[in-house]
């Protein structure tokens, strides 16, 4: 199952070594597992868990260039100082695209 929602994102290998490496850019505490969101029909979305706390991952689709992930994370970004609830966004250290 996870493999025909990972050709989404181009990918259909072991994801362990890759969320390894978010939970580290983005400072969330080591990697322990992850599930996989089924809901959702462009994007793969994840709930991570580390040993800080449980995250929301969202990669992008295959389909979407950089200048379309910005435009979507201003959005949310946007969305969040206009007062509707989200969770927190975080950045990497390579920004959030």
């Amino acid at each position: 199952m996870n493999n025909n929602l990972q050709t989404r994102i181009g990918y259909l290998g072991d994801l362990e070594p890759i969320l390894s490496k978010v939970c580290k850019d983005y400072q969330i505490g080591n990697y322990i597992s992850y599930s996989v969101i089924l809901m959702g029909y462009e994007d793969f979305n994840l709930i991570v868990k580390t040993t800080h706390h449980k995250f929301f991952v969202k990669i992008f689709a295959v389909f979407r260039d950089k200048k379309n992930c910005k435009r979507y994370m201003q959005i949310l970004k946007s969305s969040r100082y206009a007062g509707i609830s989200q969770p927190e966004i975080y950045e990497s250290s390579q920004g959030y695209c």
